[in-house]
């Protein structure tokens, strides 16, 4: 039975664009705890990086992948789940731009910033259904 069966796995799986998204803004996400774990002074291994430009680059994810076509044909519980974490995004950009704002201050608007991220992850990811129809 075994040597009857199909193996024809492709080596890389292609993945919709919403998904690529998401990856990039978790991978941005994860720069930004290294970050936070070293005071919101640099992000490691990224030698010159403010925190602030993972921030950026995030929240202008977020805004892209809410002016997608597909993205659009959601569920209105979803599409304002993202507008939420767009909104989060921009929030965390705006405290790591403004060098008066300290620690605190920043780690606040971050935490904020996920659990904006996991309310949706929570509704939405995994098989959840989204479409409006």
């Amino acid at each position: 039975e075994l040597a009857g069966m199909r193996a024809d796995f492709p080596e890389i799986a292609k993945t919709p664009p919403m998904v690529d998204t998401m990856v990039a803004i978790d991978q941005h996400c994860d720069a930004l705890k290294a970050a936070q774990k070293r005071g919101w002074s640099q992000v490691p291994g990224h030698p010159g990086e403010a925190p602030v430009q993972p921030a950026v680059l995030m929240w202008e994810l977020f805004r892209e992948l809410a002016r997608d076509p597909e993205t659009k044909q959601r569920s209105d519980d979803y599409l304002t789940k993202l507008a939420a974490g767009e909104k989060a995004a921009d929030a965390l950009r705006t405290v790591l731009a403004d060098a008066s704002q300290d620690g605190p201050a920043r780690d606040a608007a971050f935490q904020h910033m996920t659990e904006a991220c996991t309310v949706c992850h929570k509704a939405h990811r995994n098989g959840a259904v989204i479409s409006k129809h």
